[in-house]
């Protein structure tokens, strides 16, 4: 396999994983020009620049994977990892998972039920909902961005609960949607008890408005420090730059952990440095500072 063959000959300096939205991306979901640039010349200086993101790998953007030298990907908050052999043709090869244990995400799916939320759960990759949650998503008050790319990049089930069952043994994460509207807000606390009371699951938020729950095993820094194993990177050659919650584990990881200019103070407080915001072009400074500390 070819991450073999790359473990064998340390072909890379550094891997610089990279949370997407609010971090990679632009408000408006774009990437800019100088980040492209970036990217590209740390690409060609040698560094791995990877998305970690909460997303499935059938969720990533292709303002992203548009880019030939994104050749891996950490998904669904380090739950799984792919290399990518085609994007666009819709061809990857997943090298782990660790999947959330069934016992775990029943007793999930029944807290879905019993306060009326909407679930997502990611199944080979993809991100599936009920199909009666079409309408009802359109309630949460999220912003119109997110609320298309859950309109566009999920698989619609007749029945979720149906679709888990068949699954259950399958599943990287599970979503759990809240809503950011004062009324859907109110839920909230009582959802982050009762799932208090599970043990061995991973609880954080993506900012907006949900809960992303996986095995307390999978985290994004966890699946960055494997990936970088798998391909021969030494931990000291890693750097992770997010603006959320859920990025906290791989800020916290990695050799050089950042925060985004927009991350809450609860993030900053842990990373070694701070950088601009996800519109000032933010993680494009964080890269070409890493890339000096590695004297590329």
């Amino acid at each position: 396999m070819e991450e073999k063959i790359e473990q064998k000959t340390g072909r890379y300096r550094g891997l610089i994983a990279l949370d997407m939205d609010g971090t990679w991306l632009r408000d408006d979901k774009s990437v800019s020009d100088g980040m492209r640039k970036t990217v590209r010349d740390a690409q060609a200086g040698g560094f791995l620049v990877i998305p970690a993101t909460g997303r499935p790998i059938g969720g990533l953007t292709m303002e992203v994977m548009s880019d030939p030298g994104i050749r891996y990907a950490v998904t669904a908050n380090g739950a799984s990892a792919y290399r990518i052999i085609d994007y666009a043709g819709r061809k990857w090869e997943q090298l782990f998972m660790t999947p959330l244990p069934p016992e775990k995400g029943d007793r999930i799916m029944e807290i879905c039920r019993r306060y009326d939320l909407d679930a997502d759960c990611f199944v080979g990759g993809i991100g599936h909902l009920g199909e009666y949650s079409r309408s009802r998503l359109l309630t949460y008050g999220y912003p119109e961005g997110l609320r298309r790319y859950i309109m566009e990049t999920k698989d619609y089930v007749p029945d979720l609960y149906s679709f888990y069952a068949q699954h259950s043994h399958e599943v990287e994460k599970i979503m759990l949607h809240i809503g950011l509207t004062p009324e859907k807000r109110k839920r909230r606390p009582a959802v982050e008890a009762e799932l208090a009371r599970i043990p061995g699951i991973s609880v954080v938020c993506g900012g907006v408005g949900n809960f992303e729950i996986t095995d307390e095993k999978a985290a994004k820094g966890l699946g960055l420090l494997r990936l970088a194993g798998i391909l021969g990177i030494e931990p000291e050659k890693t750097m992770a730059c997010g603006d959320e919650e859920n990025d906290l584990d791989m800020i916290r990881r990695a050799a050089f952990g950042v925060a985004m200019g927009n991350a809450p103070d609860s993030v900053k407080a842990q990373a070694d440095f701070v950088t601009g915001t996800n519109e000032e072009d933010g993680a494009a400074r964080a890269i070409r500072l890493f890339m000096e500390r590695c004297g590329a």
